[in-house]
This record gives structure tokens, C-alpha cells and sequence, in this order.
């Protein structure tokens, strides 16, 4: 009724986003974003929360996530809509409010990248979507900041500052398009952060630029629209990171300006007619970096205004990246700006100031919350929410980190961390299910492998990290599951060594706890959970009755501090548990390859691992096979020349195939001899493509293949003889190269299985992800169901894996996890 609900719902659906077919194809819905990678660079690209949480997809504030804009519903803890347009990583962000006496509200967002285009979305009721309403072309850099004023006329300013050391002031009438109105610029310096407000008194526009050259600049709108410069204000020793103005009660506006010198600083603009006791000339400036009562005075036509430094706020160790007043409130109808700022610094806390009634007005630290120990670097920036009851930071690994007040009523209140999503922050260069479908590790080039599993609450399923089994010292290449064996993964990095971990006791509750899942007895005594020594570079399993708590001393001395006991988890962990709590202890290593590792895969009954490392000659390319029970090589197989990119063992286990930078691909056939001993042999090899092959994949009855490459082409194979397999089918010629595909193979007991066996799952270079279905008889492939772009990634699909399980919550339905080179982890279902 009020065109912001999607029509579409079911009650165990997490995601909002629906595709629906027409009658005559299967009427097939399709819905997406589950867990969403995160790539968080700077203060300004946390964006804050709207007004009200009943808008645009009940989502309640936003963030830039590689080249994506998305949407997050904090109280569900989901992702709620997705918006692809840049072609390189979201730097800023910013709302637009419709009035600046009024609640900001969500409804149009300007998105600023490292493309130096700045992106205007808004929401279209109608059609219950975002749609990008302009796109503003100025800069030659990245755009670094964005902020927006709205006039009591309906005309709307944009000011944008770039690292080409430019700032562009943008107008928009009301019902009119956008307009460059004019371009400062301040070369060599950069400016870096920026904030719009309203004189008091007047409706004339007033903004403040800060950056490199540690000066606050303070400009003003001309009668002729072009903007001209106040003042420049001094004080700031180092770079300034942050700036937001406010307007208190009394009508006088208020700046907060953050900087790398770790202060805050709170510069007052009051109309002199209502201060007259302020009448210092712009002539006596002082040149004193301490707080002083003399200040800088301006006219406008109608009354004189002064700047004056108000107070300096110091209790940050580090940097100062962030600061930003507390919303402001209605009562009644009457606004209430109260005096109330929050910061958040690379020392890893985030505090809450407030002027202190009984200090005369002295500004403290009310409140300081953060992070302790851990590998983090600290905070990005931080936000409020609406009621000010809620605070949410980022931080340098691009992760969220949420704290709500528990007792407001109270004067000393506590805040507690709440659970937030989480996400990688680097390229997710592969994922696999466990052997039970229960949950998800992912594998990236942050150096970092993560477990997603679902969440239930009762009709609510949403997907969340649960554990981190792998903090790596290098980037992660590969990994997959012992089949055959609860909770035991390999991994690959950029390193020659092969790492098995096994879950902790911890990690099997948690998952328990949070997903349902039974427990199952597999007879194995696992460890309580992990930790790394001081100046160990392996995941040490910890027991129950360890002595975690003793400190442990090396020979100069030096006493490293206790790890933080293994524990289960009721609800997701938080980051700082995630870091600390949730390793994965490592149980074997297998050494052999002569170069970096590449992929691996394990064979249906878990006996077998296959890995190889990249290469560029034919004894390099070789793949090695592991007896998965001995940790020993048992096959070396030699075919390709190149590197083997992707291995996939038949669901009978009787062959392995391989795909490699060399064009071919090759079918092993594996056997055991009469004494039995492992016997491997070369079945086939096939020049297959023009280019590249990047994957491959095995049809649910072994009886086909399909390999996607660099020159754009799917080709579907067929084994018609002994040794000898053709192209049956190749798929229309794509728009770009294919690097992922993969059949679909549910059970014969899936009550989806006759529409989905011969699924195929197709996904590009620039992040689209198709279906399309095979049909053996005939060997023809058609189209089954292109994602939707705000669906599919927006870089190069990296790996796809079929889910190929009955849903919980919902029989007729299946679904797919992909990842990809823009940080994300998505999770697809397709419903019945």
C-alpha cells in the first residue's frame, strides 16, 4: 500500500530480492544476497543511518562494499538491496536529506568511486527499485568525499573533493538536472573531507573543506550562486580526516573537525547580533594554536557573524579518522540538537562526548567503547543511529562492529556489542561446502578462510560468519573438504605447503547453537579450539585443563600475553571473537609442490587429495595425489604444461579431471591394483579451447563435462567411446570470458531433481551468472535464467557450488554459493 514493501515474501525467506519467470518457463523466483563481502577505505564511505526504518527495503544504513552500494537492515542483520554501477571500489558515500530542518530519510544516495564518477541513485516507489537518476562526470581521481545540502526552494547542493586535488560545487533545481556551478582548486594539496550547512538566521549556504594541509577552509554563497572564501582556520598539526557541522538550540552552528594529530576540535558561528560580547576583527587573527577567545567575524547583507574555536577534545592515542554529532531528535514537533558527538580514531575505540553540566560545560569522554588485543589496525569511522541509542564502526580490515545502549534510562549506561554482518575485504578466491551442507568456508586473498553457516530464529534464517579457521600470513588460493569426514578442510595459499585443519569442540557447539545442527558422534577427541603462539606461525590446538592463562616467555625476555579461552557461541560471534576465539587447530602439513599452491580437491569417499601449484613447464604442472589417512603422496600425475587451475574428482570417484592455463583439460582414470596400491592413469587429453580454460565441471551422471574459458565459449563434452570424449554442445559465444561453471547435482531423492540435473551454472569476467539447461537426448542447451544485475557480482565470478541438498526451510527450492573478485559471498535460491 505505501509502495516500499516488495509484494513478494515467503516466511522463511532472508532476502528481498525476487525474479519471477513467466508461466511458460517453470515460474521460477529467484532471490539473492545473503552474505556480502566488505571493503571498507575510509571514513566517509560508512554512510549514516536514515530517519526511520520503514524505508526503501527497510534498510536502516548503508555502506560501499567493492564497486557495490548496499543496503543493511541492523535489526534483522541482513543485507537488504545491492547497487552496481562503478567500475572500480566505492570511496564515498552520502544521503541526501530532503530538508535540513528535517529527519534525513533514505531516499536518494550519491555514491562517489575511485572511477572519479559520482553516481545519484534514488528509490522509484512504483517500480519499488533503485535507478540511478544522473551521473556526474567532473573529476580526473578519485572522489574522496561527498556531501549534499537541500534548500527550503527544493534546489539541492552537491560539493565532491578528489584526489586530483579539485573540488566541484554541483546544483540541481528542483525538477532540473545537475549543473556544475563551480571548481576550486588546490593544487598540490588535496582536500579530503567536507561538510555543508545553513548560516543561522539566513538560508544562505556554508561549507567547511579539510585535507593535507592541516587548515579548516571556510567558504560562503555569493548573491551570483559561485561560493567565495571566509577564512581559513588554524590549530589542526596534522591532516584533517573529518569534519560535520550541527545546529544547536540556540541557533548557532557547530563544527567538529577530526585530524591526524589525534584531537578534535569544535569551532562555534554565532550571529554577533545575539553574541555581542565577540567583536574581534578578522585582522587580529591569532596565530596561537590554543584554544583563545579571539576569533574571525564576517558580514552578509543582513547581520555579522564570528568563528571561534570552542573547545579541544583530547583522548585519542592514534589518528582520528572520524566525527559526527548525534542525529537529531523530534518531540512533539520541535527539533533538539543535542550536544553530542562520537569519534572514532585507529587507536581501536570509539568515544562519546558530551559537555559535562557539572564541569561547566567541559566537553568529556562520556562513553568509550573498542576493540582489545587482536591483529586489527582500528576504526575507519563511525556513525550513530537514528534514537542515538546504537553506534556502528568500520574498521581497517572492513569490519562492522555494532554497540547498543542497554539501560538509556540510567545514567551510567552499558553498551554492548550486537551482531552485525562481516564480510572479506580482499578477492574470494574459491568456496566449498562442507560434506553435509551445513555450512560454508571461503577462501581470499585477505589471507583470511571464514565459515558462513545460517542463523535460524525461528521463521528467520539469515547467513552470518561463525568462525574464522584461518588467519594465513599469506593469500589464500584454494581449499576444500575431506569428504567422508566431519570438519576437516584443506587449505592452499600462496605458499608451497598444504595446510589440514580440523574444527575445535567450540566450533561444532557454535554451529549447533546457531544453525540446528545435530551433532554428530565421529568418534574423534577434538580440542576445546586453537591459538597461534608468540612467533608461531601454526594454528596449536588447545585441550580442556591447559594452562592458556600462563604467560609464555621467550629467551630475551619478553612475556607474550595469554590467548583468550576457546568458547561456543549462542548467536554469531563478534569480530574481536572471530579473530581470537575461533581457529581452526592445524593437524598436518604436506610438502612436495615446487611452487605456490593452485587448487585442491578431495574425492567423494574422502580417501584421496589432489593439489597442484602453479607452473610453466610439465614437471612443475604436475598433479599430486594424497593419501588422505597416511599423509603421504601416492600419484604424481604429469600431463599438462601449464598450471592446473581447477581440479573436480567424478561423483563415481573412479576419475579425476583437471583444467589448465595449457588449453587442454585431462581425464585421469584411478584405480587400486591387486595388492592395493593407488594406480592412476591418463584417460584422456583434450585441446579444448582457444584460450585459457578457467573451469570445469562434472554432470550429475559423470556422462558429460563442461569447461568454461577465456575465449568466452562453454563447450558441453561427451564421452562416445573408451578414451574418447567430443563436444556435444558449445553455448552461445559470451559478452565476456567465462570463469566458473558448474552442473548442478542434487540427489535423485530432491524433489527438484528432474528440473535441476542438468542445470548448468555459468559465471563471467564482469560478475554476471547464468543458467542454462542441457538437454542430453538432443544435446542442446538453452537459456534457463540470467541473475539480475543487482544479483550478480560486479567483478570476475570466481567459483560457483551448488548447494545440492533439500532446503530446510523450504523443500521445493535449491540453492548455489558463489564468490567473487569484488570481496562478496553470495548465496542464491532458486524456488519452486
Amino acid at each position: 500500500s505505501d509502495n516500499r514493501r516488495l509484494v513478494l515474501t515467503h516466511p522463511h525467506s532472508t532476502f528481498p530480492f525476487y525474479l519471477k519467470m513467466e508461466e511458460g518457463n517453470k515460474d521460477w523466483k529467484h532471490e539473492s544476497l545473503a552474505c556480502i563481502g566488505l571493503n571498507i577505505t575510509n571514513s566517509s564511505l560508512l554512510c549514516a543511518f536514515e530517519g526511520r526504518e520503514e524505508g526503501p527495503l527497510q534498510s536502516n544504513f548503508i555502506f560501499g562494499g567493492g564497486r557495490n552500494v548496499f543496503g543493511v537492515n541492523t535489526k534483522l542483520c541482513k543485507i537488504t538491496f545491492s547497487l552496481p554501477f562503478h567500475s572500480k571500489n566505492v570511496t564515498c558515500l552520502t544521503l541526501f536529506k530532503r530538508n535540513h530542518q528535517l529527519p534525513s530519510h533514505l531516499h536518494r544516495i550519491a555514491s562517489g568511486s575511485a572511477d572519479s564518477q559520482i553516481a545519484i541513485w534514488v528509490f522509484n516507489t512504483e517500480k519499488n527499485e533503485w535507478e540511478i537518476e544522473s551521473v556526474l562526470k567532473g573529476h580526473k581521481d578519485t572522489v574522496t568525499c561527498i556531501t549534499t545540502l537541500t534548500l527550503d526552494d527544493g534546489s539541492t547542493l552537491l560539493l565532491s573533493t578528489s584526489a586530483d586535488c579539485t573540488v566541484n560545487i554541483w546544483n540541481q533545481k528542483k525538477g532540473e538536472g545537475w549543473n556544475l556551478i563551480q571548481t576550486l582548486d588546490f593544487k598540490p594539496k588535496m582536500m579530503e573531507c567536507a561538510s555543508f550547512s545553513i548560516l543561522p538566521g539566513e538560508n544562505i549556504p556554508i561549507f567547511a573543506l579539510g585535507g593535507v594541509d592541516c587548515l579548516i577552509h571556510l567558504y560562503i554563497q555569493s548573491k551570483d550562486s559561485k561560493f567565495n572564501k571566509l577564512v581559513s582556520l588554524q590549530g589542526h598539526e596534522d591532516w584533517i580526516r573529518s569534519l560535520s557541522f550541527a545546529t544547536n538550540n540556540s541557533g548557532q552552528i557547530l563544527l567538529a573537525t577530526a585530524s591526524q594529530d589525534t584531537k578534535i576540535r569544535i569551532w562555534k558561528i554565532s550571529n554577533l547580533e545575539q553574541q555581542s560580547d565577540i567583536v574581534e576583527s578578522l585582522d587580529n587573527l591569532s596565530k596561537d594554536t590554543t584554544i583563545s577567545n579571539k576569533g574571525h567575524f564576517f558580514k552578509t547583507t543582513n547581520h555579522r557573524y564570528s568563528v571561534l574555536l570552542e573547545s579541544v577534545l583530547s583522548a585519542h592515542e592514534e589518528w582520528v579518522h572520524s566525527v559526527v554529532w548525534k542525529p537529531v531528535e523530534w518531540v512533539e514537533g520541535k527539533r533538539n540538537q543535542e550536544m553530542c558527538i562520537l569519534s572514532a580514531s585507529m587507536d581501536k575505540s570509539m568515544i562519546v562526548w558530551r559537555p559535562s553540566e557539572k564541569l561547566g560545560g567541559v566537553w568529556i569522554d562520556e562513553v568509550r567503547v573498542g576493540e582489545l588485543g587482536g591483529s586489527t589496525l582500528g576504526f575507519y569511522g563511525g556513525i550513530f543511529s537514528p534514537d542515538g541509542q546504537s553506534i556502528i564502526a568500520h574498521g581497517y580490515n572492513g569490519s562492522f562492529h555494532l554497540w547498543s545502549k542497554q539501560a538509556p534510562q540510567e545514567q551510567v549506561s552499558e553498551w554492548k556489542s550486537q551482531v552485525i554482518i562481516s564480510g572479506h575485504f580482499a578477492s574470494v578466491v574459491d568456496l566449498c561446502w562442507d560434506p553435509y551442507y551445513n555450512y560454508l568456508i571461503s577462501a581470499s586473498e585477505d589471507q583470511t578462510a571464514r565459515c558462513f553457516a545460517e542463523w535460524v530464529r525461528g521463521d528467520l534464517v539469515t547467513l552470518h560468519e561463525i568462525g574464522r579457521p584461518a588467519l594465513h600470513g599469506h593469500d589464500l588460493s584454494c581449499l576444500c573438504f575431506v569428504n567422508g569426514i566431519q570438519h576437516r578442510m584443506v587449505l592452499g595459499a600462496e605458499e608451497k605447503v598444504i595446510r589440514i585443519f580440523d574444527a575445535p569442540q567450540t566450533y561444532v557447539e557454535t554451529l549447533k547453537n546457531i544453525s540446528l545442527v545435530e551433532i554428530q558422534h565421529d568418534q574423534s577427541d577434538r580440542p576445546l579450539g586453537a591459538n597461534v603462539p608468540p612467533l608461531g606461525l601454526s594454528n596449536k590446538p588447545v585441550f580442556a585443563g591447559d594452562t592458556t592463562a600462563e604467560e609464555s616467555t621467550n629467551d630475551d625476555g619478553f612475556e607474550g600475553k595469554p590467548p583468550p579461552p576457546p568458547i561456543s557461541h549462542q548467536v554469531p560471534p563478534c569480530e574481536d571473537h572471530l579473530i581470537q576465539s575461533t581457529l581452526w587447530p592445524e593437524i598436518q602439513k604436506l610438502y612436495g609442490h615446487p611452487n605456490e599452491i593452485v587448487t585442491v580437491c578431495s574425492n567423494p569417499s574422502g580417501s584421496l587429495i589432489a593439489s597442484s601449484c602453479k607452473g610453466s613447464q610439465l614437471e612443475e604442472s604436475s598433479i599430486r595425489i594424497w593419501d588422505a589417512q597416511k599423509w603421504k603422496e601416492v600419484g604424481k600425475l604429469t600431463a599438462h604444461k601449464l598450471t592446473v587451475v581447477q581440479m573436480e574428482f567424478s561423483h563415481c570417484g573412479n576419475y579425476l579431471l583437471s583444467a589448465s592455463r595449457d588449453r587442454q583439460f585431462c581425464i585421469f582414470k584411478i584405480g587400486k591394483s591387486s595388492n592395493g596400491e593407488w594406480e592412476f592413469s591418463l584417460d584422456s587429453k583434450i585441446q579444448a579451447h582457444e584460450r585459457i580454460i578457467w573451469s570445469c565441471s562434472w554432470s550429475f551422471d559423470d556422462k558429460h563435462i563442461a569447461t568454461g574459458s577465456r575465449d568466452k565459449v562453454v563447450k558441453i563434452w561427451q564421452k562416445v567411446e573408451e578414451k574418447e570424449w567430443k563436444c556435444a554442445v558449445s553455448l552461445p559465444t559470451f559478452p565476456k570470458p567465462v570463469t566458473a561453471v558448474s552442473f548442478a547435482a542434487p540427489p535423485p531423492s530432491h524433489p527438484l531433481f528432474d528440473y535441476f540435473k542438468n542445470i548448468l551454472a555459468v559465471g563471467l569476467e564482469d560478475g554476471s551468472i547464468s543458467l542454462w539447461e542441457f538437454n542430453p537426448d538432443s544435446n542442446t542447451c538453452s537459456p534457463f535464467l540470467s541473475f539480475r544485475r543487482d544479483l550478480s557480482h560486479s567483478d570476475v565470478v570466481t567459483r560457483i557450488k551448488w548447494r545440492n541438498t533439500i532446503s530446510k526451510s523450504n523443500l521445493n527450492s535449491i540453492q548455489l554459493a558463489t564468490s567473487s573478485s569484488d570481496h562478496s559471498v553470495r548465496l542464491h535460491t532458486l524456488k519452486k
